[in-house]
């Protein structure tokens, strides 16, 4: 993706990448979707807070700074990731960018410092791990296996649901009045019945980008209260 709101990363080498997500399409079509909601949320959320779980390499934080900076969007970030190797690379990205946090939370998810943020999110990013696998399949980090900081950026259990459902069912504590979730979701994670349950607890959905890729089918949700 190029894009004059794309971060520098010239301080990442592949080596990096065996143990942390690379930006790759998801990630790109996430900032897209929100690019095309700018004025949406300059408008309708006029955010303050922004919170990304699952940072990575900070790219979509990044990308998010320097859109709002031209649109004039003022916003403090915090952000977080479960892999300590992840957090010290997004940590240097802000660095290197000029965005502020300077520090990612070492955490899963928003372990930890949840109660902080009721009703206090304006603007929630979250590229999860969405990819289906087998249910005996571990989630997470597993403290023994380096693998599993890479693996546990895109194994998403049943259905690719497990790790996404926790935070699609903590909107409704996170998120203020006018709050909005842009997240990242694949065919298989079955978003029309996500949509259908979100509708229920009082959330609208709408697909803001769309992309197939190869033998996936990437989708863009926006999420905000009726």
């Amino acid at each position: 993706m190029f894009s004059r709101f794309s971060p520098i990363l010239n301080h990442i080498n592949q080596k990096d990448f065996q143990f942390v997500y690379e930006p790759s399409e998801d990630s790109f079509l996430l900032c897209e979707g929100i690019e095309k909601n700018i004025n949406f949320i300059k408008e309708e959320i006029k955010p303050t807070i922004c919170l990304e779980i699952g940072t990575g390499t900070g790219f979509v934080t990044c990308f998010v700074n320097k859109l709002f900076e031209e649109n004039k969007v003022s916003c403090f970030y915090i952000t977080t990731d479960i892999n300590h190797k992840a957090a010290k690379i997004a940590n240097e990205t802000f660095k290197l960018n000029c965005v502020e946090p300077k520090e990612t939370i070492i955490t899963d998810l928003i372990e930890g410092f949840e109660s902080r943020l009721k009703n206090s999110i304006d603007l929630l990013l979250f590229n999860p791990p969405y990819v289906p696998t087998d249910p005996s399949e571990k989630i997470g980090i597993d403290p023994l296996d380096q693998n599993s900081l890479l693996s546990s950026s895109w194994a998403g259990g049943k259905n690719g649901m497990e790790v996404t459902q926790i935070v699609l069912d903590k909107l409704d504590f996170l998120l203020s009045p006018n709050g909005c979730c842009f997240i990242v979701a694949l065919e298989e994670n079955q978003p029309e019945i996500i949509a259908k349950n979100l509708f229920f607890k009082g959330f609208r959905t709408a697909v803001v980008k769309k992309k197939e890729i190869e033998d996936e089918k990437l989708y863009i949700l926006k999420i905000y209260r009726k």
